[in-house]
Order: C-alpha cells, then sequence, then structure tokens
C-alpha cells in the first residue's frame, strides 16, 4: 500500500451509504475511511492498519468486512478485499 495511512484525508459519505439502514454508523464512517485509503485499483489495506485508526481490534474490523460483503461494499479476489459500489 503506497498512501500513508496517518495522512489527513477529507472524505464524505455518499448518500446511498448514509441511508443504508443495514450499516451500522461506525461501518458508515469506516467505508469512507476505505474510500479514501483505497489504491487506484481500490485495494484496502491490511486489517491491522485500519484496527490502529479506529483503535479497534482486528476482529472487529474483520466483522465490518463482512457485513460490508454481505451488503456488496467489499468483494474478495485472491486474498485482497476491493472497495465496490455496494447493492443500489
Amino acid at each position: 500500500m503506497s498512501k500513508d495511512l496517518d495522512f489527513p484525508y477529507i472524505t464524505c459519505i455518499p448518500f446511498h451509504i448514509l441511508k443504508d439502514k443495514n450499516l451500522s454508523p461506525n461501518i458508515k464512517i469506516y467505508v469512507c475511511v476505505l474510500a479514501a485509503v483505497a489504491d487506484e485499483e481500490n485495494k484496502i489495506p491490511i486489517t491491522s492498519s485500519l484496527a490502529k485508526i479506529f483503535d479497534v481490534s482486528d476482529k472487529c474490523i474483520c466483522t465490518w468486512n463482512k457485513q460490508l460483503k454481505e451488503n456488496g461494499y467489499l468483494k474478495k479476489q485472491k486474498s485482497r478485499l476491493f472497495l465496490v459500489g455496494g447493492k443500489a
């Protein structure tokens, strides 16, 4: 991952994510961070780096990732996670 996770990013919550009742408020913010730190191919950083940002456990990040996969916001390819558009 070429981006520094400590860099101050500016992001916003897309309206379709904000309105998604299947996502908790923490996960909605988490999606914004994923969008900010994803690389050009929408690959996201490893779990432990993200856990440090949110001051949560790796298990919590894995739970959030699972919920995002179930709702169409993440997809796994060749053991990498990619941010995708989600269900409309």
